[in-house]
């Protein structure tokens, strides 16, 4: 690797620094590979909030401990284990109006300056579903 390389590496962790991040899809395969590379490698990052919904009556406090005690997260809770504190989770559903966000929800995230959105496979058939139905009713 050469300088440049690294030079460009290191513009990563400065583009992060300080700004919050909104996440879909955050407990997902993909999702936690994600949190878990940035909160390793872009340590002044702000706050990570994850959009989490109600599973099988569990709340998404109750999800994101156990997202915490993932695998993906053994290095972080050994070496760094302060920066799964960045970790917050935000009540709503991607199938809702506004995400069924409430007005506090959405002021929690005025701070937000980047979403990463992450789709799963049921979400893209929902949505193809959803498009062939309404394709369809404007046939008929």
């Amino acid at each position: 690797m050469d300088s440049k390389d690294v030079s460009s590496i290191a513009i990563i962790p400065q583009f992060y620094a300080g700004r919050e991040v909104f996440i879909t899809g955050a407990t997902g395969f993909i999702g936690k590979v994600l949190v878990e590379r940035l909160l390793s490698t872009c340590p002044d990052i702000g706050r990570l909030h994850l959009l989490m919904r109600v599973k099988r009556g569990e709340a998404p406090e109750a999800r994101l401990q156990k997202l915490k005690e993932s695998p993906v997260f053994d290095v972080l809770r050994n070496d760094y284990p302060d920066r799964l504190n960045k970790l917050s989770p935000i009540t709503g559903d991607i199938n809702k109006l506004n995400l069924g966000f409430t007005e506090k929800t959405i002021a929690d995230l005025n701070n937000v300056r980047l979403i990463l959105f992450l789709l799963t496979n049921r979400l893209i058939t929902m949505i193809k579903i959803t498009l062939l139905t309404q394709k369809t009713e404007k046939e008929t």
